[in-house]
């Protein structure tokens, strides 16, 4: 870090954050959109697939959407868990005026039980 730079505050980070995950959702939006355009070209308008593919070549394709389905799943779980996370940061900041470090281990690992216990798998 530059000898200039201020440590952004606790609310500055937290919004940083959150922009990022904003800005991933967005871009995961893209593209779902890009492979929506994809998939209706390969099938065609009338779904009539006018590149006449063959049984392989559709199974090829199909397999890809699964991949790329699989991988945005997962991607979301994570974005899910990150969120998460910056909730905890924010409860135990909201719910104590000391900071993070100085939260004793007990009130911790109770918000991490509490996660866990709602989360349907």
């Amino acid at each position: 870090m530059r000898p200039f730079e201020q440590v952004p505050s606790y609310t500055s980070a937290i919004a940083h954050l959150l922009q990022s995950l904003a800005s991933e959702e967005e871009s995961l939006a893209k593209l779902m959109r890009t492979e929506a355009d994809k998939t209706s070209s390969f099938v065609g308008r009338n779904l009539d697939f006018p590149t006449a593919p063959t049984t392989q070549e559709i199974l090829i394709y199909n397999h890809s959407v699964i991949q790329f389905l699989d991988s945005m799943v997962m991607t979301q779980w994570l974005m899910l868990k990150k969120l998460h996370a910056i909730s905890h940061m924010q409860f135990l900041e909201t719910k104590s005026s000391t900071p993070l470090e100085e939260v004793e281990a007990e009130n911790i690992m109770e918000l991490e039980n509490l996660e866990y216990e709602h989360f349907d798998y």
